[in-house]
């Protein structure tokens, strides 16, 4: 209710106006009113309450909100709330402000606990990628169209009478391109099942897969305990498959009449191909069982991806993505998940959902989205899908991640009992803003804009506007502060989707200090008295956002949905990025690695790289390099190359995009699901310089620990300390990024090293027996575990558990003896990888460079030992030796978000061709057509 003056008036006599002015509009007699019935039970519908209302507020000469019939659902609720108001002084939102502000309970910790947003995917209306859904936002574009021929039947779907029950009185709404187009292969599905499965999952899957790599986390190389929380509320791709059954029971009927017997051929022909181009029909195949499940949206990622945090679906109709994100937060918050995918998804590949809306009357008779605005009539269907990735500020800081914004609460709650199921209650979309705000401790006043839920019909837009005012007036009295806008107008009503859609605006909106207005908004709707409310329509531009005071830049997303279930987030622009060092101030040089599920698909991640250095001047290689290594996921083809420089790197792609070969450039094919087997030369002849140790050390501070653990304890320096320091390093190193030997073989101090290694003796046991030259004493201390469990191959034998006995005898023999060939060989099989850490002298004088059906790597660690060893690691790579490239990076600030995977999308739709019109022969199998040769061409 709006400020008005106070006027003197019996409660009888106001119950009196209210009672005969529902009356008036229902056409009966106020004394058979039932003042304790249900508005939607005494048949007056939104426009007539609209119409209620203002008579009630002429009469009484007071202004009174449209929405209170739907907060007081029968005329004794409300006369008894607009007599109350009317007859005392105080208001009414003073007594609420300060009951929440005196029942305040100091929020938990771990309510407080803020969630970084450090990765985000989309596909929706107009745009397919975050960089397109901004322009789209910045120009003030709408993507609302007329549906696209052949997205839905040839039939007759659109009728402006609205009075026919079987169609839409409007065929205008948001609409993506291609909803078909997938890359199966590249989640390990067959393009058969990809044809059976909802879309939905699909470009869910897709949009999820984009928010990982983009954060980084592409690789397998991180936690799986990541949760997916998907909102999702409709499935209209299963209705090929539930109209199959339907198309087969017509299609035996029609062949059990006689009247259709009677028929010529082509007749019948005819009228079943136009009951099937009705209900175009697909099979049902045991693929669409999983392949439409809704829970699978969620089941699906968790699946292709390898998550094992919580997953499931969330169903509060428009709410449900946002709610989803609240409830991501929260299991992050508790520990459940270590990061978490949330979103939503919504396609209307069927007219279903434009015909069951037009039966509420809730779509726009224009096909025109006028949020707030007094043209309102009504939402615009869209569809699209979008996902962020989450993680714990503290822990998103820790790692180095990419941070777009900061979520600092949120809240959700449920109308309870409503004018109907349906509709929005302000009492309570206002609780739970006010909730959210009490759960961060954030006041009202630092939040400078609002993405509201904003669906532009005549009377859900008032009642959230209400709702907003009355939460925020708990805490200030302030007006006109705070933008507000709803990107519904651009881009349609999504729905299950919509929640998430709004969030991803106001973070790339926070990321650039810009509002975009709100499209179609010019004079605001009668019902929004926005003079005396914190609110503003951020309307005909965009304009820059700038935090007022020492706080910084804050926002929220508004939802609610049909059944009463709302939602509030509330945002914080990202913390401040550290200074990164320019290339020349940074340690060269860097390893960098690209895969691509063909040819093709490597190339064109390569072109992508080079374009996106080209635009971005001032991010260094490293951080490009250390970016792209940890966030690709490993696929057949690869390359690799050492770079030293932007302007090599960028040499480097501009040569594997062109399909080029350079010496520098190493490429190879190797199944990602299968690991190439490695074993280890230790032949404990390295020795370094002074400035090459420094080198190495600085590069990678877990080798110059472990040499320096060697050399304290020996407590001096000698040759042979020196090279068991440097071997044992090198090894250490290798196990630390995840290289694990079947086999270690080893000569000189290599074979103490290696035995370290694996477990077998300790440290101190290999400097006393270098030091003395004879067996050392049992060590008093346990044998630590193993590093790594595999046999080691000295010139005297094979060291594994079972052969501890008589240990030291076979290491002195063997420290006077070298390995030969033979040992070499036995110890090799075919597609195995010898990794040699040593010198180029020993591997030429054993010749094992010519063992056949094995590939030999050199790793020279003098002369260069960092651009050497990196080399070494790129054609591990090359050859499918898994390894975790993160531990050879750089530190070089925060996480880039570099182009995403290039994905080798082609159209997969359930087709369906009835071949057979008629009973087929007794005994003639039934062949699927999907299994026909020539359907589809797969590179692998």
């Amino acid at each position: 209710m709006a400020e008005r003056p106070f006027v003197h008036r019996s409660v009888r006599e106001i119950k009196d106006i209210v009672y005969q002015a529902i009356s008036e509009e229902l056409r009966i007699s106020i004394r058979h009113l039932d003042t304790g019935m249900n508005f939607t039970e005494l048949g007056l519908n939104s426009v007539g309450a609209t119409r209620v209302v203002a008579d009630i507020g002429g009469k009484l000469d007071t202004e009174l909100y449209p929405t209170l019939i739907f907060e007081y659902q029968t005329p004794e609720a409300l006369a008894s709330h607009i007599a109350e108001q009317l007859t005392q002084e105080s208001a009414a939102y003073a007594a609420t402000a300060l009951e929440t502000a005196g029942g305040a309970v100091e929020p938990r910790p771990e309510e407080r606990q803020d969630i970084a947003i450090i990765g985000m995917g989309l596909r929706i209306p107009g745009a397919n990628s975050l960089e397109e859904y901004w322009e789209l936002l910045y120009s003030g574009r709408s993507a609302i169209r007329e549906v696209a021929p052949g997205r839905w039947s040839d039939d007759k779907h659109v009728n402006a009478d609205a009075g026919v029950l079987h169609t839409s009185y409007i065929g205008k709404g948001g609409f993506i391109d291609a909803p078909y187009d997938f890359d199966p292969l590249f989640f390990g599905m067959s393009p058969k099942e990809a044809e059976s499965t909802d879309p939905q999952q699909r470009i869910f899957l897709q949009i999820c897969w984009e928010a990982l790599q983009q954060a980084g986390y592409g690789g397998k190389y991180r936690t799986r305990k990541i949760g997916v929380f998907a909102g999702c509320e409709q499935n209209t791709y299963m209705e090929h498959f539930a109209n199959y059954r339907s198309f087969m029971l017509i299609k035996e009927r029609l062949l059990d009449s006689p009247a259709f017997s009677g028929m010529q051929p082509a007749e019948r022909q005819e009228i079943l191909a136009r009951i099937s181009g009705v209900l175009e029909p697909a099979r049902l195949v045991a693929d669409v069982v999983a392949g439409n499940g809704l829970n699978e949206v969620a089941a699906r990622v968790s699946h292709c991806l390898n998550l094992s945090g919580p997953s499931l679906i969330v169903n509060s109709a428009c709410s449900s993505s946002l709610v989803a994100i609240h409830m991501a937060c929260e299991s992050l918050r508790t520990g459940q998940s270590e990061m978490a995918l949330a979103g939503g998804v919504n396609l209307n590949l069927s007219p279903t959902p434009f015909v069951s809306l037009s039966r509420v009357t809730a779509l726009s008779p224009t096909g025109e989205c006028y949020p707030f605005d007094q043209r309102a009539n009504g939402m615009v269907l869209g569809e699209g899908a979008g996902a962020v990735l989450l993680k714990p500020l503290h822990a998103a800081l820790r790692d180095g991640d990419h941070i777009h914004a900061v979520i600092k609460g949120s809240a959700i709650n449920n109308d309870g009992r409503s004018q109907g199921i349906t509709a929005p209650r302000p009492q309570g979309q206002a609780e739970v803003i006010r909730e959210a705000f009490m759960r961060t401790g954030i006041h009202p006043e630092t939040i400078s804009y609002i993405e509201t839920h904003g669906t532009a019909t005549p009377l859900g837009d008032p009642i959230e506007i209400e709702g907003m005012t009355r939460a925020f007036s708990s805490f200030t009295d302030k007006k006109q502060f705070c933008g507000i806008g709803s990107v519904k107008s651009s881009v349609g009503h999504m729905l299950s989707a919509a929640g998430v859609t709004s969030l991803i605006k106001v973070v790339l909106s926070l990321k650039h200090q810009i509002l975009p207005h709100t499209v179609n908004y010019e004079q605001p709707n009668p019902n929004i008295d926005f003079e005396r409310s914190p609110f503003y329509v951020v309307d005909k531009h965009p304009r820059r956002w700038e935090a007022a005071g020492a706080a910084p830049l804050r926002a929220s997303v508004n939802a609610f949905g049909f059944g009463g279930t709302n939602a509030h987030v509330i945002l914080e622009q990202a913390p401040p990025e550290a200074v990164v060092l320019p290339d020349s101030l940074q340690p060269a040089p860097q390893l960098l690695l690209l895969t691509g599920r063909s040819e093709l698909g490597l190339r064109q991640v390569a072109g992508k790289l080079r374009a996106y250095l080209a635009d971005n001047q001032e991010v260094s290689a490293a951080a490009v390099c250390r970016a792209m290594n940890r966030s690709q996921k490993e696929l057949p083809v690869k390359a690799a190359a050492v770079v030293t420089s932007r302007e090599h790197l960028a040499g480097i792609l501009s040569v594997v995009e062109d399909g080029g070969s350079l010496a520098e450039i190493l490429r190879g094919r190797a199944n990602p699901n299968r690991t190439t087997p490695v074993q280890w030369v230790l032949d404990g002849g390295n020795a370094l310089n002074g400035q090459e140790l420094a080198a190495v050390s600085v590069r990678f501070p877990g080798f110059g620990l472990a040499y320096q653990e060697v050399m304290e304890a020996a407590g001096g320096a000698s040759p042979q300390i020196e090279c068991l320091a440097i071997q044992f390093a090198l090894g250490k190193l290798l196990l630390d990024v995840g290289i694990r030997p079947m086999a270690i073989l080893a000569e000189g101090a290599g074979i103490l090293a290696a035995l370290m290694l694996t477990g077998r003796i300790t440290l101190r046991q290999a400097v006393l027996f270098i030091q003395d030259g004879r067996e050392p004493a049992r060590d008093s201390s346990p044998i630590p575990e193993g590093l790594v469990k595999c046999a080691v191959v000295i010139p005297s034998g094979i060291v594994d558990q079972q052969s501890m006995d008589g240990l030291w005898p076979l290491i002195a023999e063997s420290m006077v003896n070298g390995l030969v060939r033979t040992d070499v060989e036995q110890s090799l099989e075919a597609g195995d990888t010898l990794l040699i850490c040593g010198s180029l002298r020993r591997r030429d004088s054993m010749s094992l460079e010519s063992i056949r059906g094995v590939q030999t790597i050199c790793l020279l660690i003098e002369h260069d030992p960092v651009e050497n060893l990196l080399r070494a690691m790129a054609e591990l790579y090359v050859l499918g030796v898994p390894f975790d490239p993160a531990g050879l990076s750089v530190p070089s600030g925060r996480t880039l978000t570099l182009p995403t995977y290039p994905f080798e999308n082609a159209t997969y739709k359930a087709q369906f061709e009835d071949e057979i019109l008629l009973p087929q022969a007794s005994g003639t199998p039934y062949v699927d057509p999907n299994s026909r040769k020539g359907l589809i061409k797969v590179e692998v």
